[in-house]
């Protein structure tokens, strides 16, 4: 999941988020806004993907929540009380609209600062590499995931209503 130079220079900011130990970076265009949304305030979808928690009203409208952590393929997750949840724009197709739930903000950075962070990385990978061969197996930034890759990642039927299954009964 390595993020290209080009990729770099399009976006003026980057909106940078914890999943697990992975940071999310999230180019300021995708994102609409940043929201707390208390658990209490979500209306459940019961007959869909656990990982689709539910819906909530914000400024007039409806906002679909998205376990991010879930729906790419972690079993059970614990839900905390208030939830930090990035609102994306229709510039994420697939998922326009959607408030994906992340584990915290870390904060916005500078293109210019993102791509440090990249070389102090690759600098850093380099030297790991020379003294470890296990860390050829990953790339030199999989600490930084672009959430353009992560989009990819989630199962389309996660947004399919699933069936009531009442198993049948022997006579």
């Amino acid at each position: 999941m390595s993020t290209g130079v080009g990729l770099l220079l399009s976006y003026s900011r980057y909106i940078l988020t914890n999943l697990g130990e992975q940071t999310l970076v999230f180019p300021d265009a995708f994102v609409r806004e940043v929201l707390l949304i208390d658990r209490a305030s979500i209306l459940s979808l019961p007959f869909y993907n656990p990982a689709v928690l539910g819906v909530v009203h914000k400024h007039g409208t409806v906002i679909p929540l998205l376990l991010l952590r879930q729906a790419l393929g972690e079993p059970k997750v614990l839900v905390p009380e208030t939830l930090t949840v990035i609102h994306v724009t229709n510039l994420a197709q697939e998922i326009e609209g959607v408030g994906l739930i992340v584990d915290k903000l870390v904060g916005s950075v500078t293109s210019e600062q993102y791509e440090q962070m990249i070389a102090q990385k690759l600098e850093s990978s380099a030297l790991t590499s020379l003294e470890s061969d296990r860390s050829r197996e990953s790339t030199p930034d999989s600490d930084y995931i672009q959430i353009e890759s992560l989009i990819s990642q989630i199962p389309s039927q996660v947004w399919q209503p699933q069936r009531w299954h009442i198993p049948a009964t022997a006579s």
